[in-house]
């Protein structure tokens, strides 16, 4: 059975993150090639060096005037983006432009300009909708099943080969007492209510079959269907979910018809395949996690120490660093 390969993308400001991307995914799958998509505004320096530490490590310029996303991305406006927002949101938000505007220091959360807003949740879409292409050409680029691993995220184990089974392509599944389709504030979708909590595209596999490739276009035709600040992941999730309903829940693989082939979707476990529940009370990653994936607040700056010693105990524990 082939090893995997592994592919991500990232950009200058996520290059302490490639770092530890590049280092875990080398340490447990040394066989494994790894693609690691350059998405800067520029060719990174940073990066590149980075890349060229590693002899089965590649890194591939994906320029921004290549990107190709829905055309509805440029129609959407500040409404899109926050439905609820209210009149207490607009007193808070212009007090918070007026203390800016007098000097005050802005704090990392703190809106002050609704169009800047806009433009960087605009620009957010555009990247996001970038992953299933560069799937696409990564899976060009070799002749094995592929490991999509989002930047911010660290392997821990070897994989022998595609964790999918007989299946095309896979999926990390939430639990199902967290899947939520629809909501108060969630826009509707073409075919109903929007599984917005399904998977977690930071973690899936292609395998080297021809139902793969189909699914990969499938998933671009969707990502212009539907209509979403979450892109790329609504849109999987809703090519699935409409026609499967009960994947993640009590179903772990769907049957999707695409460019004549019948692409088989296997759902895997976030808690081994994709874990985003870290604790912070120095247990760590859990010891049965093959992928840990830092989110939310693990991003700032505070956290920088912690992450690097919890991925450091992660790879001890597992006899892949001294």
């Amino acid at each position: 059975m082939p090893v995997l390969d592994f592919v991500t993308f990232a950009a200058d400001n996520y290059a302490d993150w490639t770092a530890h991307w590049l280092e875990s995914a080398a340490r447990s799958n040394p066989e494994a090639r790894l693609y690691v998509y350059d998405v800067s505004a520029r060719p990174s320096n940073t990066l590149q060096t980075l890349v060229s530490r590693y002899a089965r490590a590649q890194c591939i310029p994906w320029p921004q005037e290549s990107w190709l996303a829905p055309d509805w991305v440029a129609q959407t406006d500040f409404r899109f983006f926050w439905p609820g927002f209210n009149l207490r949101d607009e007193m808070k938000y212009l007090s918070r432009r007026l203390r800016v505007a007098l000097g005050a220091r802005r704090k990392h959360d703190w809106m002050v300009d609704k169009a800047a807003f806009v433009a960087a949740k605009q620009y957010f879409i555009r990247i996001c909708c970038q992953k299933p292409y560069i799937l696409r050409d990564a899976l060009a680029r070799t002749d094995r099943p592929l490991a999509y691993v989002d930047a911010d995220a660290v392997v821990l184990e070897r994989f022998p080969g595609y964790p999918g089974g007989a299946s095309d392509f896979a999926v990390t599944v939430v639990d199902a007492d967290q899947v939520r389709i629809g909501g108060a504030w969630e826009p509707a979708g073409p075919d109903g209510p929007l599984p917005v909590v399904l998977i977690n595209a930071g973690v899936m596999f292609a395998n080297q079959t021809a139902g793969a490739h189909a699914l990969l276009d499938e998933w671009i035709a969707e990502m212009a269907r539907v209509r979403h600040g979450a892109s790329d992941p609504t849109a999987l999730a809703n090519l699935i979910y409409r026609h499967e309903r009960n994947f993640g829940t009590t179903v772990r693989q769907a049957r999707i018809p695409a460019s004549g082939e019948t692409t088989i979707v296997a759902g895997l476990a976030c808690a081994r395949y994709n874990q985003v529940r870290i604790a912070r009370d120095g247990s760590g990653i859990d010891a049965g996690a093959a992928i840990a994936h830092f989110v939310g607040s693990w991003k700032q700056d505070t956290h920088r120490e912690m992450v690097g010693e919890t991925i450091r105990q992660a790879l001890q524990r597992r006899g892949l660093m001294a």
